[in-house]
């Protein structure tokens, strides 16, 4: 049957299909349910248009654009909240360079150079918002910083609250001190380190695997046989 106008559905009425299981209900709020039998389909039939996409209005807005590539498009922010310790997984797949991945992309307007892309982290029981990613002001350098405050703050991603900044050099910034347990050692030279890694109060340079400078609480040992000074030497 084709009809040439609309189709009212009064409220609390439903609209039935191959059965009882199967129709379209009114509620007494006025809400549109849909009950399925098994699962509910939703088809965008494409009239003949391959890339037609099946979207959803409100306002005369699309809010969710699905298309045939499996690829869903949000007008607006995504909330997940399920009570769960852990509100979203993501589940990759492919022989590509990562699985499971995030793309966070900047858009074009706004001098997007400018603005930073990166995961806020808000507490609400220390009052405090944590970010990582790219820095605001400095889209190419990336930043851990943290800000305090009783409610979000996006101002976590500017310089003024960083921790750490690596540069697109590979120059690493930290704010405060660093914490070494053991030493320091040359990349591609295993046998060469700076550390602390004799015992508690000793700072320790060792080159080829030798030890030639040891400084504890008590003295300053140099093993070495030649100590070149250039300059005046007081002892």
């Amino acid at each position: 049957t084709t009809f040439a106008g609309d189709i009212q559905i009064p409220l609390q009425k439903k609209l039935y299909f191959n059965n009882a299981n199967e129709n379209i209900f009114s509620n007494v709020n006025g809400d549109l349910q849909i009950n399925a039998r098994t699962e509910l389909r939703i088809k965008a039939n494409s009239n003949g248009y391959s890339s037609t996409p099946l979207e959803l209005y409100n306002g005369g807005n699309v809010i969710l654009s699905l298309d045939q590539d499996k690829s869903a498009t949000f007008a607006g922010s995504i909330t997940v909240s399920d009570g769960a310790h852990v509100g979203l997984t993501i589940t990759g797949s492919g022989s590509s360079h990562t699985q499971g991945a995030i793309l966070l992309k900047s858009g074009t307007s706004s001098t997007p150079e400018a603005r930073g892309q990166g995961v806020f982290m808000f507490n609400e029981g220390d009052d405090v918002t944590w970010y990582t990613g790219t820095q605001y002001q400095d889209a190419d350098t990336w930043m851990v910083a943290r800000k305090t405050g009783t409610s979000f703050d996006s101002s976590a991603a500017t310089d003024a609250q960083a921790f750490l900044k690596i540069n697109n050099g590979g120059t690493a910034t930290f704010a405060g001190e660093i914490n070494i347990p053991s030493k320091i050692t040359h990349v591609g030279d295993t046998t060469t380190w700076i550390g602390f890694d004799d015992a508690a109060d000793t700072f320790r340079v060792v080159t080829n695997a030798a030890e030639r400078l040891h400084v504890n609480n008590t003295r300053t040992r140099i093993s070495n046989n030649n100590l070149e000074v250039n300059g005046d030497l007081d002892i």
